[in-house]
């Protein structure tokens, strides 16, 4: 799970796959979406793939007809770099609505 900052709050958190970083979960808060995953055999440890503040989203939406993913444009805030992610989440068209939500909201 990821920390929250001071004030934060969490909105949705789900299990996730990503077409770039694998398996992990999924988190959007009132102020940012998050993706970690579990790496490690042994010694386990949580790594953050991908932080993006809400402000730095671009656009969100729902692609493919059968196997829908989320995608999500915008700008990484640890690598500065602007791309589109998509990720397999349960139900693809409330996290639209949900993101769509808390960026109008921010």
């Amino acid at each position: 799970m990821v920390l929250l900052k001071s004030g934060e709050k969490l909105l949705l958190e789900e299990r996730a796959k990503s077409e770039d970083f694998g398996r992990g979960t999924m988190t959007l808060t009132d102020a940012r979406v998050v993706f970690e995953r579990m790496t490690g055999l042994i010694s386990k440890k949580t790594e953050i793939c991908l932080i993006l503040p809400l402000g730095a989203i671009e656009d969100v939406s729902v692609e493919g007809l059968i196997g829908k993913k989320l995608a999500i444009q915008g700008s990484d805030e640890q690598t500065g770099r602007i791309a589109k992610w998509k990720f397999s989440v349960p139900n693809p068209s409330s996290w639209e609505l949900a993101v769509k939500s808390a960026v109008q909201s921010a």
